[in-house]
């Protein structure tokens, strides 16, 4: 995929610009969770119809967010690079995610065991470096 890694053309920026970058970036990613949060507080019992607005609801924040962080990156190109790199597997996770969920799978399949671990470990690098 040719937008998961790391733009190599990245101009000099000042260290203003780097903090403003870092500082969108991070907002980004804080907007994504709580998003998550709000997704995960739909209601979703034995009622088929709430279960499924619930997943599609999940799907949507997961491919809107994904979008979102491409974008941001592609507009802050101050971004540090390790931030840059977290965002963009945190992303390209959730797309590969959202892709295995439409094929039928859930978080507890193995076949998405290593998305939810990428996307883990994405996720806990991206909030050590929100700091």
């Amino acid at each position: 995929m040719p937008h998961n890694n790391p733009s190599s053309n990245k101009p000099t920026c000042t260290a203003q610009q780097t903090a403003d970058a870092k500082a969108k970036v991070c907002a980004i990613f804080e907007k994504l969770e709580r998003a998550v949060d709000v997704a995960s507080a739909v209601p979703h019992d034995k009622d088929a119809n709430a279960t499924l607005a619930a997943a599609t609801t999940m799907r949507q924040v997961f491919d809107v967010g994904s979008q979102y962080f491409f974008a941001t990156l592609a507009e802050a190109r101050a971004t540090p690079a390790d931030l840059e790199t977290a965002v963009r597997k945190e992303a390209s996770s959730l797309q590969d995610g959202v892709m295995g969920y439409l094929d039928g799978l859930t978080n507890s399949d193995p076949g998405m065991q290593p998305l939810v671990n990428a996307n883990t470990e994405a996720a806990e690098t991206i909030r050590g470096l929100s700091k």
